[in-house]
C-alpha cells in the first residue's frame, strides 16, 4: 500500500455495521464523473430509461435479491473478473448515506477523486426513492419509500449544513407541513367488501386513528368494532395490579401482538384491522417499542414514554413533507456528483424535472 493509499483512508478500519448499513436501494453502478459544465437534463423517453416510471411494487424489484437469496440458499459467489478499473473510495449502497459519503469524500479530496457507488438496485436513493405515473399527460409523483424527514430542525448543525450546501433547507417552518394538506387533500378510509367491509369510502378518517363516530357507523364484525374501540378509546389499565418497573420489564419482553392478545384482549380475527409499528409487523416489534412509537392500546397504562420518538407530537410538527418524499435530497447529492445530471435549481424547481 503507498503512502497516498493511506492518506485517501486505505487500510482504515471499518466495522460490519458501517459496511452491510448502507446496502439498501439503487442502481449507481458507475463511477461518479468528475465535474464538468453542467448541462441542462435532456428528455427521458421512459421506463426503460428512468426507472420511476417503472410499475409495479417497486421495493425490492426482481433482479436485486436474487443474488442474496441464492447466498442464502447455499450458493457461491461467482468468481470475480478483474476489470482494470481503479477507484479512490468505493461505497456500497446508493441510498442516503451512501451518496452522502461520496459527497463528502469528493469535496475532502476533490474532483479528481475517482468514486465507485455499488448498489443491487435499478436506481438511487435507497429508502429514499421516488415514483411517477402519467395520467392524461399529467406526472404524478409519489413517495417510493421514505416520506417526510423527521424534525429536521432538530438535527445536527453538520447535518443541517450539509443539506444547506446542496441547496435546500429542509428546517424551514411552513403553514401547512404536508403539501398534500395544502391541496386541500384529506384522508380517507375505504372498507373493501373482500376484508369484510361494505365496500363504501369514509372520508376524512383515517383508519390508524378511527373515531367513535366512525366506529359505530361503519360496517365492520361486532368483535372487530369493540377490539378496536378498546385498542383507541378504551378507559381501562390493562396491566392493573403491575407496577411500572414490572410493566415496563414485561413490554420489553413480548410483542406487541403478544401484548395485544394478553393484555388487551382483541380476538385474534381483529388483528389484521389494527396496524404494525413502523415499518415493522405486529410480530416483530416488541410492546415496548411499540409504545415508544406511539402504537395505539397504551395510553392507560400510567407509564412514561421513552423520549424523542418520531411520532410524538413536538416531532410530528416539526416534520417536513415533499410531494415525492425524500428522493429529493438524494436528486441534490446526484447533482453534485453527476453535475450533468440536473440543471440548478432549488429542490422545489426540479421535482419535475427528470434526473439524466
Amino acid at each position: 500500500m503507498k503512502s497516498s493509499d493511506r492518506k485517501l483512508g486505505m487500510g482504515a478500519a471499518i466495522s460490519r455495521r458501517d459496511l452491510i448499513h448502507g446496502i439498501a436501494a439503487t442502481a449507481l453502478g458507475a463511477a461518479m464523473t468528475r465535474s464538468g459544465a453542467s448541462e441542462a437534463a435532456a428528455p427521458i423517453a421512459g421506463a426503460a430509461t428512468y426507472p420511476p416510471l417503472r410499475e409495479g411494487m417497486r421495493g425490492a424489484h426482481p433482479g436485486a435479491f436474487e443474488a442474496a437469496h441464492g447466498r442464502r440458499d447455499g450458493a457461491a459467489y461467482p468468481a470475480p473478473v478483474p476489470t482494470g478499473e481503479t477507484y479512490d473510495l468505493v461505497v456500497v449502497g446508493g441510498g442516503l448515506s451512501g451518496l452522502a459519503a461520496a459527497c463528502f469524500y469528493r469535496r475532502r479530496f476533490g474532483p479528481s477523486a475517482r468514486v465507485l457507488v455499488l448498489d443491487n438496485h435499478d436506481d438511487f436513493g435507497g429508502h429514499a426513492r421516488r415514483n411517477e405515473f402519467v395520467s392524461d399527460g399529467r406526472t404524478l409523483m409519489t413517495t417510493g419509500g421514505s416520506a417526510y424527514f423527521v424534525a429536521p430542525d432538530q438535527w445536527t448543525d453538520q447535518a443541517k449544513e450539509f443539506v444547506r450546501s446542496l441547496g435546500a433547507d429542509f428546517t424551514v417552518r411552513r403553514r401547512e407541513t404536508s403539501p398534500f394538506a395544502a391541496l386541500g387533500m384529506r384522508p380517507a378510509t375505504f372498507l373493501s367488501r373482500e376484508s369484510g367491509g361494505d365496500g363504501r369510502l369514509y372520508p376524512h378518517v383515517r383508519f390508524t386513528a378511527p373515531t367513535p363516530a366512525f366506529l359505530k357507523a361503519a360496517h365492520l364484525p361486532q368483535r372487530v368494532r369493540e377490539d378496536l374501540a378498546a385498542v383507541y378509546h378504551g378507559t381501562v389499565d390493562y396491566m392493573a395490579g403491575m407496577s411500572t418497573a414490572q410493566k415496563i420489564a414485561r413490554l420489553q419482553s413480548i410483542t406487541y401482538q403478544q401484548y395485544l392478545l394478553d393484555y388487551v384482549k382483541v380476538a385474534p380475527e381483529s388483528l389484521p384491522w389494527l396496524p404494525g409499528v413502523w415499518c415493522l409487523s405486529k410480530t416483530a416489534a416488541s410492546a415496548w417499542f411499540a409504545y415508544f412509537r406511539y402504537a395505539p392500546g397504551f395510553s392507560t397504562l400510567g407509564v412514561a414514554r421513552a423520549p424523542y420518538s418520531p411520532e410524538a407530537p413536538e416531532d410530528e410538527a416539526a416534520d417536513f413533507h415533499m410531494p415525492a418524499g425524500n428522493s429529493d435530497l438524494a436528486r441534490l447529492m446526484v447533482r453534485e456528483l453527476v453535475p450533468q445530471s440536473l440543471p440548478q435549481g432549488t429542490w422545489q424547481s426540479l421535482e419535475t424535472v427528470r434526473l439524466r
